[in-house]
């Protein structure tokens, strides 16, 4: 079909119609099936006009910041999540697209790409190094255990020119299990490890607080609202956070840049990071393969 400023209107009202179908929690496997279509028929669309068109359509449906933010990659990152639904709903007898909607996210990698990244923001436990068994804290050297080629995964942004960036919440500093002179220390140590491997750190940011007692722990947006007003060229187009958890994944959200969720192990997981799968944008099982996959 020839496409023309006679018709695209119409077009882009099939796509807004598919796009808050697809977003809609109430709606029946038959619904979902043709709220994707639509979307499917939007996209080829595109194809042969304009991307930004599509991008205006969802900045009526959704949050005008996180539309604009999250910009085409995350857009193309939920339409393939769509018709892979929409596949699997028309090989099974789900009686709710939710349920199949769901599954997907944990136990597969979901990769998409982001073009023009160039601040990278990591959580610290669950992403650098293996996090503490629960109600414990990494909270010296000797405790801190790098996971599987995460020197090789920085220093490969490093080479690329994208700065990295470390937002944590430390709770056990609120709790007095250890202090935040011990924490400068532990990255003064996760440094000079990864100096051998011709790698760093660019900074780090710290919530030193309890639950509630403040605006930077996360999901808050504090440490990344800091990191933002200490480096001016950071905008929420040209940067990302990756994290392990769903208070991570809510801080990207929040903030209106895109996410990389990391989960190691797909087989046993909560419902908490169900619900992050189900809102980053991408999700994979290691930093590595955050970098390779989505970031080059």
């Amino acid at each position: 079909m020839m496409l023309n400023r006679t018709n695209h209107e119409s077009v882009i009202s099939v796509f807004r119609c598919g796009v808050q179908g697809v977003f809609s929690r109430e709606q029946t496997v038959s619904e979902f099936l043709d709220h994707a279509e639509h979307v499917r028929r939007g996209i080829i669309w595109a194809g042969r006009w304009q991307t930004r068109h599509l991008l205006g359509a969802l900045k009526s449906i959704l949050a005008p910041s996180v539309a604009t933010a999250v910009g085409t990659p995350a857009l193309t990152a939920r339409i393939a999540d769509i018709f892979c639904d929409a596949d699997r709903l028309r090989d099974t007898s789900c009686s709710s697209p939710l349920n199949c909607v769901d599954r997907p996210m944990i136990g597969s990698s979901r990769t998409a790409h982001f073009p023009g990244i160039q601040f990278v923001f990591l959580d610290r436990d669950g992403v650098i190094n293996r996090k503490a068994p629960d109600g414990a804290y990494v909270s010296r050297w000797n405790d801190f255990h790098t996971l599987p080629n995460v020197e090789s995964a920085i220093a490969a942004l490093n080479r690329s020119g994208k700065r990295i960036v470390v937002i944590t919440n430390q709770r056990g500093i609120a709790l007095g299990r250890y202090s935040r002179a011990d924490v400068d220390s532990l990255h003064a140590g996760l440094q000079e490890h990864l100096a051998q491997y011709g790698a760093h750190i660019d900074a780090f940011y710290v919530c030193p607080h309890d639950r509630e007692q403040c605006d930077c722990r996360k999901p808050k947006t504090g440490l990344l609202e800091q990191a933002f007003r200490d480096f001016p060229q950071i905008t929420a187009a040209n940067s990302i956070l990756i994290g392990d958890s769903l208070s991570d994944i809510q801080a990207a959200h929040r903030f209106g840049i895109p996410s990389i969720l990391i989960v190691h192990s797909p087989q046993s997981v909560s419902s908490d990071a169900k619900k992050a799968a189900s809102s980053a944008t991408a999700v994979v099982s290691s930093l590595f393969e955050a970098v390779e996959t989505c970031l080059f």
